[in-house]
């Protein structure tokens, strides 16, 4: 049996680039990229945060294929986790022979023309 092949999804919140996403290459591209939206869902927890929440409960969101990138929010001087990735959030699918910009739309994702995605 082979070993598993992965892409990677940079997740970004506007112009911030918030996590990177290990997701199955041997996927179709919408499914490669429903699986990096919906590995950046709260949940039962925080997709940000480990194994574990602050309180000491089990973190159920909790992926070991997520790689937060940008430093978690605070809010009243008490760290947060990262919020739901949502409509407008940019996707770049990164391959061994291409990157490409996805953005999420109400239903799905749309190529973003125009994009460099060196």
């Amino acid at each position: 049996m082979t070993s598993p092949t992965f892409n990677t999804v940079a997740v970004y919140y506007g112009s911030t680039l918030t996590a990177h996403v290990k997701v199955d290459a041997d996927l179709p591209t919408d499914d490669q990229l429903e699986q990096a939206f919906t590995a950046t869902q709260n949940i039962n927890g925080s997709w940000s945060r480990g194994t574990h929440l602050p309180d000491g409960t089990r973190n159920r969101d909790f992926n070991p294929f997520v790689t937060v990138v940008a430093p978690l929010p605070r809010y009243l001087g008490e760290e947060r986790g990262h919020r739901s990735s949502s409509v407008g959030d940019g996707f770049l699918l990164i391959t061994p022979t291409e990157r490409t910009m996805y953005r999420v739309e109400g239903c799905g994702f749309a190529k973003v023309a125009g994009v460099a995605t060196v």
